[in-house]
């Protein structure tokens, strides 16, 4: 298909959308005509969904409740939905409890008004991210109706490393100047070099306190030692050193053959090597300090086993091997309609043209002049046309993520429309407010939030899809009866999950079982032991963390400032006498409470419409919302000041991978001991903390410890590998019947929102839907999920069902700073 054809059919998907996409819509067009053209090519609808008639899901926790809720959304009333959680509660390794203690006195009794939090306790918006994840989590707020029970922030809170043996700040960005002290821009009716000095005189404070900042900032940078290495790192980051420029050739030719350009398993490596490689080997101090203290605050992992491939760096990771690619992609296709071009003019179809001066080399092959690249096809030649389209800055971005976003979009319209159907026969109806308007909302408003949970905890949630599961007919949940093991009949074609309760007799049979535990436990249900690989072999090298999480209450406030902020986080390279205790970090739970807020008024309600294009509307906009957040900061400072200090403290992560008996861990006493001694050794510069024979060292007066066994997955090098061959296996052994989802099991690496992602695809590929598309292909709008498949895995054994894909930044609503706002049931924003 030549590219006139390709934008003629093109054209053509974009007229059969018109009916879904409203005017205000057209600037992503783009974005929806990529959608429908990738899906359309990558689909089968071979496959016939059968409703399973009973689901056994393994695990109660967060990824267990939400998979159990999405099923009894998509399922029918009449299919069963059973929930096996072992332990006695639901919520699994999230725990929110309201604790009572005595005063320090000892004589009276009283309640502290604080909640201690075991497990997650904030979600970080994805705004910088072309991923939506966490308006899956936002709409299931919004479902459950818990918006009231949000809490929100906007502030850029301080973080700190303890090295060597200090505290240091390391967020520098957060004090930068807003540019809410920008003055408006001059009149239009001057131009030129006076309408430039006009502007800078009108914004000199900004501007000065601009340098005062970066100042203050390279002399921060420049003493203190935790930044050793940093200026070497960024020398060997922007002059390429040694033979790094033949290795990054090397990956992007192994990416553009690779299936759906995912970088094959050999290009994975630990974090560490990765910033090694990306630096030119000039690195090794900074991945030890930073980088290490940030691997330890998210995974609890080692910053030299984790897989790049599976962590938060994953999007650079992927854009170094794969944006090239498409470059190159643009370039042939340039290169062709050129050689089209002059053969026409030539009157003949082997004319080739002379070298153009911005493509020398060009008829040095089909691959564009590059050694090795493959040639253009009709997939690689629209994915330039999607790459050179939209203009600005470009970005890689995963096909079930773009096919996300229009699917939460698709749904969210939806709603809107048939509420308004309604509204036409019922009267009244329409003064009331649109299903979608919730969703709408919420995420419009992320956009300003730095972090989002709730004011009695993240346990909210985890209580309010118990509730909710509960009050359903089909829904069973059986707390206190742990899963002993897991097996398959491959004549009855079903699944059979045993319990303690169901020993001696059959167990129980299942159409399909989902389980959400970790991978470790997963192995152990499935017969493997340290002398048996069992049913699941390939899952005997993947294991999880085990942390244990201390809550301390101190009744004086403030005693950890005046390092005000989000906590701080330990690297490996701090001195043993500094960290004899295994410590991977602390939070400052009562700065981080009083950093948040209830939603405002007009993130609730839709608000009159914005004019997207006018810039002084925006920056008035902007203003107003930082005076807004600067009143609520001052005013939940002062209360803080009459709270008592709350700290969370971390211990274990790798530092105990090597713990296998009940007694190599901390009982609860010691651990309330250790947590204490961490404080009083790391804040000792701090007035709260100083000891002196005139000031004893303060001491908790609540306290709560909890030991949480293998609670963060860790995907180490090789993950992908490893989870394709667990593909195998459960097909193998379970005939498809059995699917995994969870932290352990995704490609991004564990956390709240992966885990929620992961809950929603194996609940729609089970109940036989799939993400909405903006086409119907072969009778159904819906994709078949082919990257999650009847295992969870499908992108694992078969990387082409969720490709590497070019997105635009200006093309994705809610994201990079780019100006979005509800109306209507859509969200409308800048796309061109």
């Amino acid at each position: 298909m030549g590219p006139r054809r390709s934008a003629c059919v093109a054209a053509a998907r974009i007229t059969l959308i018109r009916p879904v996409i409203s005017r205000r819509e057209t600037r992503c067009r783009a974005l929806v005509k990529y959608n429908s053209r990738s899906f359309a090519s990558s689909t089968s609808y071979s496959r016939q969904p059968v409703v399973p008639s009973n689901v056994a899901v393994i695990g109660g926790g967060l990824t267990g409740l939400a998979t159990a809720h999405y099923l009894a959304m998509l399922l029918p009333a009449a299919s069963k939905i059973v929930v096996f959680e072992s332990s006695g509660q639901t919520g699994g390794w999230i725990d929110s409890r309201r604790i009572e203690n005595k005063t320090r006195d000892d004589k009276t009794a009283t309640t502290v008004p604080e909640t201690f939090e075991s497990g997650a306790r904030m979600v970080a918006p994805q705004r910088n991210a072309a991923r939506y994840d966490d308006l899956l989590l936002l709409e299931l707020i919004d479902q459950l109706e818990l918006i009231d029970e949000l809490r929100v922030s906007s502030l850029l809170a301080s973080q700190y490393i303890y090295y060597p043996d200090h505290l240091v700040n390391v967020s520098l960005a957060n004090a930068k100047p807003s540019t809410a002290l920008l003055a408006p821009r001059p009149n239009k009716l001057i131009t030129g070099w006076a309408r430039g000095l006009l502007r800078i005189a009108q914004n000199w404070i900004y501007y000065k306190a601009l340098v005062s900042w970066a100042i203050r900032s390279f002399r921060h940078v420049h003493r203190e030692p935790a930044f050793a290495g940093i200026w070497r790192a960024a020398f060997g980051y922007l002059v390429p050193l040694g033979d790094r420029l033949e290795d990054t050739h090397a990956r992007m030719v192994a990416a553009s053959k690779a299936p759906g350009r995912v970088p094959p398993p050999s290009s994975d490596e630990s974090v560490g090597a990765y910033i090694m490689r990306r630096t030119s080997g000039q690195a090794r101090p900074l991945v030890n300090n930073m980088v290490s203290a940030l691997m330890h605050g998210i995974y609890g992992g080692d910053v030299w086993k984790l897989s790049v491939a599976s962590s938060v760096f994953r999007s650079g990771w992927l854009a170094e091997s794969v944006l090239p690619v498409f470059q190159l992609y643009s370039r042939q296709a340039k290169i062709a309609e050129m050689r089209r071009q002059r053969a026409i003019a030539q009157g003949g179809a082997d004319a080739r043209p002379t070298d153009h001066p911005d493509f020398p080399g060009q008829n040095d092959g089909e691959g564009g002049g590059v050694a090795e690249f493959p040639p253009l096809t009709k997939e690689t030649l629209a994915l330039a046309q999607e790459y050179d389209g939209g203009g600005g800055r470009k970005l890689v971005a995963m096909k079930s993520d773009v096919a996300l976003l229009y699917d939460i979009m698709a749904r969210m319209r939806t709603r809107h429309e048939q509420w308004e159907n309604r509204g036409k026969t019922e009267s009244g109806h329409q003064q009331g407010r649109s299903p979608a308007d919730g969703l709408g909302m919420l995420g419009t408003a992320s956009t300003r939030w730095t972090q989002f949970g709730f004011e009695k905890g993240f346990g909210t949630l985890t209580d309010a899809l118990t509730r909710s599961l509960r009050s359903r007919p089909n829904v069973d949940i059986r707390t206190g009866q742990p899963v002993t093991a897991i097996s398959y009949d491959s004549q009855r074609e079903r699944v059979r999950v045993s319990t303690e309760q169901t020993a001696g007799i059959d167990g129980e049979w299942f159409d399909r079982a989902i389980a959400t535990v970790a991978s470790p436990a997963l192995f152990r249900l499935a017969g493997g032991s340290p002398t048996s690989s069992g049913l699941l072999p390939a899952l005997r090298h993947e294991h999880a963390v085990t942390i244990m999480v201390v809550n301390l209450y101190y009744s004086e406030p403030a005693l950890h400032h005046p390092y005000r902020g989000f906590g701080y986080l330990i690297p490996q390279t701090v001195p043993l006498d500094q960290n004899p205790e295994g410590a991977l970090g602390v939070i400052f739970d009562s700065d981080r409470e009083a950093d948040t807020r209830s939603l405002w008024d007009d993130e609730r309600y839709a608000a009159p419409p914005v004019d997207l294009d006018d810039v002084e509307e925006r920056l008035s906009r902007d203003k107003t919302f930082a005076k807004r957040l600067l009143e609520s900061s001052q005013a939940r400072n002062k209360a803080s000041r009459e709270r008592g200090s709350k700290y969370t403290v971390m211990f274990g992560g790798h530092y105990w991978d090597d713990y296998r008996y009940p007694d190599d861990y901390p009982t609860p006493e010691e651990a309330v001991r250790m947590a204490e001694a961490v404080l009083q050794r790391h804040l000792r510069n701090t007035p709260g903390f100083l000891e002196a024979p005139d000031h004893p060292l303060p001491r908790p007066v609540a306290t709560q410890t909890k030991l949480c066994r293998e609670c963060i997955p860790q995907h180490d090098v090789g993950h992908s590998q490893r989870m394709a061959a667990v593909h195998d296996d459960l097909r193998r052994s379970f005939g498809g019947k059995l699917a995994v989802a969870g932290g352990s099991y995704t490609a991004v690496g564990p956390g709240v929102l992966p885990s929620l992602r992961s809950a929603y695809d194996v609940a729609l590929r089970v109940a036989g839907r799939g993400y909405r598309m903006p086409l119907v292909e072969n009778g159904r709008n819906e994709t078949d999920m082919a990257h999650v498949g009847d295992t969870g895995l499908g992108r694992f054994a078969d990387p082409a069902t969720d490709g590497v894909v070019p997105v635009a930044q200006r093309k994705l609503p809610l994201r990079f700073g780019n100006p979005t706002v509800y109306e209507q049931g859509r969200w409308r924003y800048d796309g061109n």
